[in-house]
């Protein structure tokens, strides 16, 4: 799926608005939220070259009048700050407005989010603020109360699978791929026949709770684990969403409905025992955000404790 197909989805819904920054010529902040991948960063952009102009310059993000953050450092300190607020009241260079876009804007830290209540609330009259955000909850009721909210919705399945196509042969894969995402494009290029199948065998192997396999679940761990783009938190969500997609395919009423897990429905793993596996890795992704917290360690622990739980000769007495 190309951006501008993207573009056109959520115009759709977002014309008022669209409508209104172009013509009434306003300056403020917005909040745009919702979840990964469903095209919030491309929407923005997309309204920074109509009001900006000069496409090109947006796309390769060197519009004078266009501020994006976090920089290279993925973090927004609060020096950056200074520097924005001090960008943010000179003057356009090349247009008659300026545009900071904030991506992720949940990530900042409190200090950072205090220090630009002023800006968000009484920008220069030709000052726009797009603040991005997958997580709003995260942040402050007063940044909150400063921006008009705008809610970006789900992605339609038949956009998906026109995405997806490209790289996934199998329907049962794609159908699998589509609860994965849940509406988002975040990472799909993750989604491919050999990517899939071996998150499918992972799971496979955990959810089989068999001590025989520990040895090839161990190995597994460590090849996923030890790749360059291995994205921990991003694994934790693959590896969650594949668990529970094999509980729905576990109670399926009939038994003869084919499905990617349906070799497994039948083991000893019970519901609880998944339900469980699930919270555990849930909690397992809130402590990432430790620098000193061992991934690796962490995750082998649970599931050593999973697979052990149900083997009567190893639990002690």
């Amino acid at each position: 799926m190309n951006n501008e197909t993207i573009v056109n989805y959520h115009l759709k819904s977002k014309s008022t608005l669209m409508n209104y920054l172009i013509k009434d010529e306003p300056s403020g902040a917005y909040l745009f939220r919702g979840p990964k991948g469903v095209g919030k960063n491309i929407f923005a952009l997309f309204l920074a070259s109509k009001l900006l102009g000069n496409p090109e310059k947006i796309d390769k993000e060197i519009h004078p009048d266009l501020l994006i953050l976090p920089n290279d450092k993925n973090k927004i300190l609060v020096e950056d700050t200074e520097k924005m607020e001090k960008w943010a009241l000179n003057r356009p260079f090349e247009s008659n407005k300026k545009i900071i876009i904030i991506y992720e804007a949940h990530l900042m830290s409190t200090v950072v989010q205090n220090k630009i209540l002023k800006l968000l609330e009484e920008p220069p009259e030709y000052l726009l603020i797009f603040l991005i955000s997958s997580s709003p909850g995260q942040l402050l009721a007063t940044v909150r109360s400063r921006c008009i909210d705008i809610n970006f919705d789900l992605l339609p399945e038949d956009f998906l699978i026109e995405s997806l196509k490209e790289n996934v042969a199998n329907q049962d894969l794609i159908k699998f791929s589509l609860y994965l995402l849940n509406g988002s494009m975040d990472k799909i290029e993750f989604y491919t026949d050999k990517n899939l199948n071996e998150i499918i065998e992972l799971t496979t192997v955990i959810v089989n709770q068999n001590t025989n396999d520990l040895e090839t679940l161990l190995s597994k761990v460590e090849k996923i684990t030890k790749e360059k783009s291995f994205n921990s938190k991003f694994f934790l969500s693959i590896l969650i969403g594949a668990i529970n997609y094999a509980l729905i395919e576990k109670n399926i009423e009939s038994r003869s409905q084919s499905g990617i897990f349906k070799e497994i429905i039948l083991k000893k793993a019970s519901n609880l025992n998944l339900i469980s596996l699930v919270s555990k890795l849930t909690y397992l992704g809130y402590d990432l955000q430790w620098s000193n917290f061992n991934f690796k360690i962490n995750f082998e622990s649970i599931l050593l404790d999973f697979i052990m739980e149900s083997n009567e000769s190893f639990k002690v007495a």
